[in-house]
């Protein structure tokens, strides 16, 4: 369960921000919900960086908060119920020797930086997602398929109910309704767990062996299983690491936001060449049909009373 932490800073603006350089300093109290205190300082030390300030020192170490820490404190009070609700508030006590900056008492409202459109951040990556390629090792191809990862007819209707099976939504209207978390939602069997990896021909001919046969499992059949999930996870990091570049060749936010997106691609771009390498090993195997260099266990449910409802994809987690 998540709590409230709440830490302060001393600040100075950076450089290059879009801080009126006239402010000299600045404390920094910031309010976060998070699991435990190191994630809170991980959130918060980002928040303050993302706003364009640079961090001189820890004024107050992070500590969790509840609302009777904020009796008689109507500012606090507030800022905790905001970050109950957001997820993040932040109160910036700003210091300069121009009388023109001053405020009195009253708070000044500050809009957060918006250093990525994340509309056009879902364009670049559903575009790059939509196009697709042929992952198959020999030829290549431009007749694309919406791909299953996880076989429609023999798992999916096992599971359905009219049609529709419970998965991980990562849309962007999604997350803006459950604040950044990635929900469950009903979908259709024809579009869940699919990726554009593929074309038709070479689709059915990888696969035809767990596709139209039923499992026992042979060794070519669990060879099968593992090379198309590693095919999805190749798919997915390879569109990840091009949207990623292309972000970061038009970008010109913040430095917070700008060295975080630089750090998502080097690492993702890191899995990609681990990803690469057991794909080359797979291709190789199934040239050669040498599909007993795979290793599995296998415990079959044999009651009927033991109805299956959930299926697996993608790497373990």
């Amino acid at each position: 369960m998540k709590e409230v932490y709440n830490v302060d800073f001393d600040l100075e603006p950076e450089s290059r921000s879009m801080i009126d350089q006239r402010i000299e300093g600045a404390i920094g109290s910031v309010f976060v919900t998070a699991s435990n205190p190191v994630q809170a300082m991980i959130r918060a030390e980002f928040e303050i960086s993302r706003c364009g300030w640079r961090i001189l020192r820890v004024k107050a170490p992070v500590a969790k908060v509840v609302a009777d820490n904020f009796k008689n404190r109507d500012l606090g009070l507030k800022f905790f119920k905001k970050a109950q609700e957001d997820g993040i508030s932040i109160i910036f006590l700003a210091h300069t020797p121009d009388e023109e900056l001053h405020t009195g008492d009253e708070p000044v409202s500050i809009k957060a930086p918006r250093d990525i459109d994340l509309n056009e951040h879902h364009k670049i990556f559903s575009k790059i997602r939509s196009k697709g390629k042929c992952l198959f090792y020999e030829d290549s191809c431009t007749d694309i398929i919406d791909a299953h990862s996880i076989q429609k007819g023999q798992s999916l209707k096992q599971i359905a109910r009219d049609g529709q099976v419970y998965g991980f939504s990562p849309s962007l209207s999604n997350m803006k309704k459950t604040k950044g978390r990635i929900p469950l939602v009903l979908q259709g069997i024809n579009s869940i767990s699919t990726f554009r990896g593929l074309c038709q021909h070479h689709d059915n001919l990888l696969f035809a062996p767990i596709d139209d046969t039923p499992l026992l499992p042979t060794a070519e059949q669990v060879f099968l299983y593992s090379y198309r999930s590693l095919l999805r996870e190749v798919f997915t990091k390879d569109y990840i690491v091009e949207g990623l570049l292309r972000q970061l060749e038009n970008y010109d936010g913040g430095k917070a936001v700008g060295q975080r997106l630089e750090g998502l691609m080097i690492g993702n771009a890191q899995g990609l060449r681990a990803l690469d390498w057991h794909k080359q090993c797979f291709d190789e195997a199934h040239k050669l049909r040498k599909f007993s260099d795979i290793r599995f266990h296998c415990d079959p449910i044999e009651a009927e009373s033991h109805h299956k409802n959930v299926v697996f994809t993608g790497k373990k987690s």
